[in-house]
């Protein structure tokens, strides 16, 4: 997933995905979440937060009382060790900046899966269009565009040397047993990250009026710039929501 250093380590990181997209489950867990928001008052994790986890759009937009059909879902996600860094990057976060960033990483990623293979001709023409699509998209200003819901959690993540949460606890015990009451550093048995969730939604029909006189504006007309502007258009009326999906184990174990 794309990494944009925000300010003071500060990272915001974000991605897209089909509306479609199915969750992948791996055999081995290795990220839980021991803090959150609502832990304070003996709340549970909403369920936006647990659909945006997973990747789905549609039950983002349930749990928020959002109409899927008429509107348009963005997430950010503000990721950083120091969670008063992050408030901070929450306070200042530009959504519509941020979104139109990763529009142009999205046209630099579309112009190379469509064009790989072909020829040094061919290739030319489609970054020199890419290029003037990379620029409208900077230039998308998303008029419309309203912050739907934010949240914050405290995820811990194994470290990659062990194969399991009890393999990895058995480990740190055994390493403080050793220190002799010496502080012993947990990095290298897990590390801990906030993650701040912000989701943005906008009319549907004013998103893609939008994004059609962005398109529009790229005066380009040949081939190349034709199926790159085709394969663009049907990219980016995807909703976007992050493409990691993060399933917590049922138990340390699994």
């Amino acid at each position: 997933m794309k990494k944009i250093i925000a300010a003071a380590m500060l990272v915001a990181s974000f991605a897209l995905v089909s509306a479609s997209a199915k969750t992948k489950v791996t055999e081995e867990v290795r990220v839980k979440i021991i803090d959150h928001q609502n832990s304070a008052t003996g709340g549970g994790l909403p369920d936006w937060v647990k659909a945006t986890r997973e990747g789905s759009t549609r039950k983002v937009a349930k749990a928020l009382d959002i109409d899927y059909k008429e509107n348009h879902l963005f997430v950010i996600i503000g990721e950083d060790p120091n969670k008063e860094f992050l408030k901070t990057w929450t306070r200042q976060v530009n959504g519509a900046s941020q979104i139109s960033q990763e529009f142009e990483r999205v046209v630099a990623e579309v112009t190379q899966a469509e064009f790989e293979g072909k020829s040094d001709t061919e290739k030319a023409s489609a970054n020199k269009a890419a290029k003037i699509y990379s620029a409208s998209m900077h230039n998308l200003v998303l008029n419309g565009l309203e912050k739907a819901a934010e949240y914050w959690v405290l995820q811990r993540t194994l470290a990659p040397e062990y194969s399991s949460w009890s393999k990895m606890e058995k480990a740190l015990k055994t390493a403080k047993k050793k220190a002799k009451g010496a502080e012993v550093s947990t990095k290298d048995f897990y590390t801990d990250q906030y993650i701040y969730y912000i989701v943005y939604n906008m009319d549907n029909t004013t998103y893609q009026r939008q994004l059609e006189a962005a398109m529009s504006d790229v005066g380009d007309n040949s081939t190349e710039s034709t199926l790159l502007k085709q394969s663009l258009t049907t990219k980016l009326q995807d909703n976007l929501i992050p493409n990691r999906a993060i399933v917590e184990p049922a138990s340390d174990d699994e």
